[in-house]
């Protein structure tokens, strides 16, 4: 017997919640600025690049799917698969690794490093850092 496919997948997973901060059109893609919360109650200023036609708006909720944890086999690197959600589900609008980035501590002071690019974000390349750690739960999302 021939079975309907739902088109829709059910992932378990480590997930954060963040809003879009702003958006900026580079070559044909969308280039988004997120803040990412942290557990020692600080923040991440993070860039990725949509892959979506979809236009996000400053303040918009994002959830981001943990596909990979910071290690030395990553070069410290996180990566997050970012999605919104359109009613039960959700969809995938960019897919990136957190390897750039400007950190804030709890009271807003950023913590500096001698690693950055010629926009003052940081180039993390795991050597000599302390990969940030995200504040994160363990969620099922339905990907459609």
């Amino acid at each position: 017997m021939q079975q309907q496919m739902s088109g829709i997948i059910r992932i378990t997973a480590w997930t954060i919640q963040f809003p879009i901060f702003s958006r900026t059109r580079r070559r044909n893609k969308h280039e988004y600025i997120a803040w990412l919360e942290l557990e020692d109650g600080g923040i991440l200023d993070w860039q990725f690049e949509s892959i979506s036609n979809v236009l996000f708006k400053p303040g918009q909720l994002c959830t981001g799917i943990i596909l990979d944890h910071p290690s030395r086999e990553n070069d410290g690197n996180a990566i997050i698969m970012v999605l919104t959600q359109k009613g039960e589900i959700y969809e995938r609008i960019g897919l990136g690794e957190i390897s750039r980035y400007k950190r804030f501590d709890k009271n807003g002071n950023e913590v500096p490093t001698e690693k950055y690019d010629k926009s003052g974000y940081v180039i993390y390349d795991g050597v000599g850092l302390n990969p940030p750690t995200l504040s994160k739960s363990w969620k099922e999302v339905r990907l459609g």
